[in-house]
């Protein structure tokens, strides 16, 4: 796990209504995919947004996933994202068990 990932710190500004993101790219069929994963908490509504574009489709800005989900819980949120994104896989970050 990064040095930087601090899990309890992340969930404080969550909580707090503080918008958190990373951007990052991964491989998939040989190709490189820049994706971004961001959270955060308005109203007592916790709203991710994924994006994801392969490389070679960026100027044409045609993406393979552009989304944004609801969820009534931060533990749902971050299972959302260790589920159906690559931030664990990639960044190694891990939000569930």
């Amino acid at each position: 796990m990064s040095d930087m990932f601090n899990f309890n710190k992340i969930c404080n500004l969550i909580e707090r209504g503080k918008q958190l993101g990373r951007s990052f790219y991964f491989e998939r069929n040989g190709d490189s995919v820049w994706t971004s994963v961001a959270i955060q908490k308005h109203q007592n509504v916790y709203y991710i947004q994924v994006l994801e574009i392969y490389e070679s489709d960026m100027a044409s800005e045609e993406f393979i996933r552009d989304e944004i989900k609801e969820f009534a819980s931060l533990q749902e949120s971050l299972e959302f994202i260790t589920e159906n994104t690559q931030v664990n896989r990639t960044l190694g970050w891990r939000f569930t068990d």
